[in-house]
């Protein structure tokens, strides 16, 4: 017996390398996330579990919350200082958890290391063809050139068409063509945008007589328009849990399988550490605390190195708004706190994460990640919100990233407040919000 469970560790050791070689194999060549949702499916079990001592009340206080069926395998927690010398609290630090919306700081990371903080989105009309000013006409076709724009909106698409009409075209004798991963309000699908598109074009005075359809860019840049600079977009993703622009930002970056192969070559995870269904966070993803905590430091160094501040990317906790708004408000914890939020209230019997620095006294900044999972998530939250209180408590106190909103960002709730990215603008089809 001994003898056959042997061979049958070696098989599925084997195993794990053959499957991580064929996702890598699918990344390159761009295939779906098919494997990874198979694989999704062989979740390791969770059945035990390790606290350390420097944190004596994390289990009894967890004890409190759960049901009596449920057990500490669920939880996953790890807080330590940014160096990694110090372990303020673990708990199943290598189980596999469902991040939520957490998976957007992986997300992030892989956005400003592939493009950089400033890059803009551009979107451009080019003709291809000659226009005759008598008649308001293009002679050829005109082409709409996309980088895939995460945030593009239908007003900002009539704004580039207005000025496009600025050039005398009012009829194209010829297609509309389009180049890039277009899509309108974050929701649309691409044959949606398009047909939109060709809408827009007529409702404001430019008829397309011909096809629209997918092509090349070639002849002469007319007009553009220009995103907001990624870090600003990435800070409004991650305050406020926009999952339509994370999922077009994990589009861009190569899907599921594309941030996978990014973490697992570049950002020091293990194949066992993640796997990825969807990049916004949604449904049944999964990473391990100390994977987390590799990237919040991956993250965190990444901004030092090109000379920003980590909540330019990050919302403060209680100061900014979106989903920490009215958590640690209180004047002792208060812009201490930089923190992504993760909510699913029926996917693994209820999700709720949080992950993030605490800056501290004592420990100066702590990297940390909370996965609670098969419970009520406002239990969870509430629990989070004392528990990190007392960590704060013990570490000396706070010591504020920052003490105001910055200039052009959220302060109140973002259903009641009109914003910079004019993102909630268009009516025809509202951004949905989740956590």
């Amino acid at each position: 017996m001994k003898i056959e469970s042997r061979q049958l560790r070696v098989f599925i050791y084997s195993y794990k390398f053959l499957l991580f070689g064929l996702i890598v194999l699918l990344s390159y060549f761009e295939f779906s996330a098919t494997l990874v949702e198979n694989h999704s499916t062989v979740i390791p079990a969770q059945t035990n579990f390790k606290a350390v001592i420097p944190c004596p009340e994390l289990v009894p206080s967890l004890a409190q919350i759960l049901d009596q069926s449920e057990n500490l395998s669920n939880q996953g927690i790890l807080i330590e200082t940014l160096d990694g010398g110090t372990q303020l609290a673990s708990l199943n630090i290598d189980h596999l958890y469902n991040p939520a919306s957490g998976l957007k700081i992986p997300l992030s990371l892989a956005a400003l290391e592939r493009w950089g903080a400033e890059h803009r989105f551009r979107t451009s009309f080019y003709i291809d063809g000659e226009i005759d000013p008598d008649r308001q006409a293009l002679n050829g076709n005109l082409i709409l050139d996309s980088e895939g724009d995460p945030t593009l909106r239908v007003n900002a698409l009539i704004n580039l068409i207005r000025d496009l009409k600025q050039f005398n075209i009012r009829n194209v004798n010829g297609d509309l063509i389009i180049n890039g991963p277009f899509s309108l309000n974050s929701l649309f699908s691409y044959e949606k945008s398009l047909q939109i598109a060709r809408q827009k074009l007529s409702q404001n005075g430019i008829y397309i007589h011909g096809e629209v359809y997918s092509g090349t860019v070639s002849g002469k840049l007319l007009v553009s328009y220009h995103s907001d600079p990624l870090i600003d977009i990435l800070w409004y993703q991650n305050a406020f849990s926009v999952n339509a622009i994370a999922e077009r930002l994990g589009e861009l970056l190569g899907g599921p399988d594309g941030l996978t192969l990014y973490l697992v070559r570049y950002a020091g995870l293990e194949l066992e550490d993640i796997f990825i269904t969807h990049t916004s966070g949604l449904d049944y993803n999964r990473i391990t605390p100390r994977g987390m905590i590799k990237i919040l430091r991956k993250l965190y160094r990444w901004c030092e190195e090109n000379h920003y501040a980590i909540d330019q990317i990050m919302p403060v906790a209680g100061i900014d708004g979106g989903t920490l708004h009215r958590r640690f408000k209180e004047i002792d914890y208060r812009g201490g706190i930089l923190a992504k939020t993760g909510t699913l209230v029926e996917t693994d019997q209820g999700v709720s994460a949080l992950v993030g620095f605490i800056n501290t006294q004592t420990y100066g900044v702590l990297v940390f990640g909370i996965f609670n999972s098969h419970g009520d998530v406002l239990t969870f939250q509430r629990w989070q919100n004392n528990f990190v209180k007392n960590i704060i408590n013990r570490a000396g106190g706070i010591v504020p990233f920052r003490e105001f909103p910055l200039e052009g960002r959220f302060v109140y709730d973002y259903q009641k407040s009109a914003h910079k990215f004019n993102l909630s603008s268009e009516s025809n089809t509202p951004i949905s919000y989740f956590d």
